[in-house]
């Protein structure tokens, strides 16, 4: 029982974690892209 409330929390945590990769990396792709653009 108290193992699988560890992992229900690190699943969590997890999730939390990609999501804010995900988006970062949304941001970062669109700042480059504008970036290319305006070079171009």
């Amino acid at each position: 029982m108290f193992q699988k409330t560890i992992l229900k929390q690190l699943n969590f945590v997890i999730s939390i974690n990609n999501k804010k990769c995900t988006s970062a990396r949304a941001v970062f792709s669109k700042s480059w892209k504008s970036r290319r653009l305006t070079h171009n």
